[in-house]
């Protein structure tokens, strides 16, 4: 259900999205990180949730980025 509404949320940016193509970059990728904190979010109510992250070394920016919104998010919860 998730990632089916941010498929669509994406596409809909795409069609409908501001012509700056710096701008729609940012606004998809915001989209795809709330997504992402959404799904941690749902799969911590239950229990806690453990990322494993292995070669973390390896990561590129974007990855990074992701990693430090969770962080930021997820600060307060069962999420490590």
């Amino acid at each position: 259900e998730i990632i089916g509404r941010c498929i669509e949320d994406v596409s809909r940016l795409l069609a409908y999205g501001p012509e700056d193509r710096s701008t729609l970059e940012d606004r998809i990728k915001f989209l795809i990180f709330e997504n992402f904190s959404e799904i941690f979010q749902s799969l911590s109510l239950s229990s806690k949730l453990i990322l494993f992250l292995d070669d973390l070394q390896w990561a590129d920016s974007l990855s990074l980025e992701l990693l430090a919104y969770i962080a930021r998010n997820f600060s307060n919860r069962s999420v490590f």
